[in-house]
């Protein structure tokens, strides 16, 4: 397994996580944490795992304090991974974003009724899938959002 520090355009760090060298054009994985102001730290396990199975993994710092609630930062990194995969074994092809809480749901794309899609963010590149794995007061008997 191996372990990168990067930096995102904004700045933020990204640690990125992947299998041995050589294991060739591996699934990519963008793991957001959650609201916690820049606490990448927190998933550091859990990519290690993903890595250990032959995925790369993408962990970036977000704010959620920041103005837009961390959207720019997680849109940042959204880019980041998709450009950057190629370099440490990724295949952008097959980009997943995951995450705890909040975090999968502040990146998302704001989607409309109806069979159109938005335009996708940042020159059209679109991640396949997102999971989002709830925090405490996402989970089952919590507070309902109307609507």
């Amino acid at each position: 397994m191996t372990h990168t520090l990067v930096h995102g355009a904004n700045g933020k760090a990204i640690d990125v996580y992947g299998p041995a060298e050589g294991a060739g054009a591996a699934p990519v994985v963008l793991l957001w944490h959650g609201t916690g102001p820049d606490e990448r730290a927190m998933l550091a396990p859990v990519a290690r795992a993903a890595a250990a199975r032959g995925l790369v993994v993408f962990v970036p710092d977000w704010r959620s304090d920041a103005p837009d609630r961390g959207r720019a930062h997680l849109l940042d990194s959204l880019t980041h991974a998709h450009d950057h995969a190629a370099e440490h074994g990724g295949d952008a092809a097959r980009l997943v974003v995951a995450g705890w809480s909040a975090g999968p749901g502040r990146g998302r794309p704001r989607h409309t009724p109806g069979p159109r899609r938005p335009p996708a963010p940042h020159g059209g590149r679109r991640h396949r899938r997102a999971v989002r794995r709830p925090g405490a007061h996402h989970g089952p008997g919590a507070p309902r959002r109307p609507g």
